[in-house]
């Protein structure tokens, strides 16, 4: 299963540090300890599958996406949901000439009345560029409408990264990385968004930022007061931190100042979850050549606190962070074990006061790009995980659940 990564100007190496910028070296951290409890989940995608994604329903049911190959240069974007009487038989969203990307994973979500919507990438036609089709379903996915372009300008060389929040009036919040003025036009990659509803095309379409990154993920989430958005920016002498932006129309504005210098994207967006007011964004960072996973608190359109820093000293990144309650969060991240491409899948509870539990090992995995993002979500008292497994020239999606009381 073949995945590329067109965007301009990415990158998934090491940073190009200041000019007066020196490594530092990381402090010894215990090693991680297995994670009590873990148990597979009743539901396994087929071989040379990847891209897991999760998301939770209003009601609390708990959805599954991923991609998997059906051959001849095909692939399906399958949909799987959870409810108290288990996992449901996987139903196809669409089938073909997919663009597979290993980043940048078909996002889904739920308005409260049960409509799913789902995005994917496509190739366009014609041209070399690709960009985002979405679709609908009103019967839990058995039928979806007919896929149309998120975006209302489609002469741009890439679009992607989409995340969704539930907005007002039964309504989704979508966000995207918008390559109409991106550099191959002699511009930049810009932020947007618009609104899905139950039916109609998208409305209250709107620039979010004008200049960001060219291909980390964006990350949505839904407070009282309206959507918000997490993504990376690129300011001026190429500072890509890390900003959050919204409700509507606040500009966006940076979480922590890493002062990350770095001449491409880096290909490691942030994660973002919310409760009530309170904001929990994790996300990767290696300014000074000093790579970091950290995880900051704060209120919705207010200050962050200090980042609490979670990773064991030689972090990938690749984030996902779930929260308990406004105070407690649980954040997943790849982090390397060697010098020959071994890592392993890291779990650890954090608290807004900066209190940080063991690392726990969710699974061992790889830093090559195929391995992809792993995936979270709360499920009652418990946590899932999804991600890819690589076995030499085939990918599968695993599943895997905890007790949330066991991540300590």
């Amino acid at each position: 299963m073949s995945m590329g990564l067109g965007l301009v100007g990415c990158r998934d190496d090491a940073a190009t540090p200041s000019p007066r910028a020196s490594k530092v070296e990381p402090e010894p951290q215990a090693p991680p300890v297995p994670l009590k409890g873990l148990q597979p989940v009743a539901l396994s995608p087929a071989l040379d599958s990847a891209t897991p994604n999760l998301f939770t329903t209003a009601d609390g049911q708990l959805v599954l996406s991923w991609v998997e190959s059906t051959g001849d240069e095909t692939a399906a974007l399958r949909l799987s949901q959870r409810s108290e009487a288990g996992w449901s038989a996987p139903v196809t969203v669409v089938q073909g000439a997919l663009f597979e990307n290993w980043a940048d994973f078909p996002a889904a979500a739920a308005l409260s009345d049960g409509t799913l919507v789902a995005t994917w990438l496509e190739r366009a036609k014609p041209g070399p560029g690709y960009g985002i089709r979405w679709s609908r379903s009103l019967d839990e996915g058995l039928t979806w409408s007919e896929p149309q372009a998120l975006h209302d300008h489609i002469g741009g060389p890439e679009y992607g990264f989409v995340s969704f929040a539930s907005a007002p009036n039964d309504t989704l919040a979508a966000f995207w990385l918008d390559g109409r003025e991106s550099t191959e036009h002699g511009g930049q990659m810009q932020l947007r968004t618009a609104v899905l509803g139950r039916t109609g095309p998208p409305t209250e379409r709107g620039l979010v930022d004008d200049r960001v990154c060219d291909c980390c993920q964006t990350s949505a989430a839904s407070t009282p007061r309206g959507p918000v958005v997490a993504y990376r920016d690129r300011a001026l002498g190429e500072i890509r931190d890390i900003h959050v932006a919204g409700p509507h129309p606040r500009l966006g504005e940076p979480v922590y100042d890493d002062g990350w210098i770095i001449a491409g994207c880096p290909v490691n967006g942030p994660s973002l979850v919310s409760r009530g007011d309170q904001l929990i964004v994790a996300w990767f960072s290696a300014p000074a050549e000093a790579p970091r996973v950290q995880v900051a608190f704060g209120p919705v359109g207010g200050a962050f606190g200090a980042p609490a820093r979670v990773d064991l000293g030689h972090p990938v990144g690749r984030v996902s962070v779930v929260a308990l309650d406004a105070s407690t969060a649980i954040v997943t991240f790849i982090e390397r074990t060697g010098t020959t491409g071994d890592a392993m899948i890291i779990a650890r509870r954090v608290t807004a006061a900066g209190v940080v539990g063991p690392a726990h090992a969710v699974a061992a995995t790889q830093t090559a790009r195929g391995s992809g993002f792993p995936r979270t979500a709360v499920s009652g008292d418990r946590i899932v995980w999804a991600w890819t497994e690589l076995d030499g020239e085939h990918s599968q999606v695993r599943v895997a659940e905890a007790p949330a009381a066991e991540v300590g």
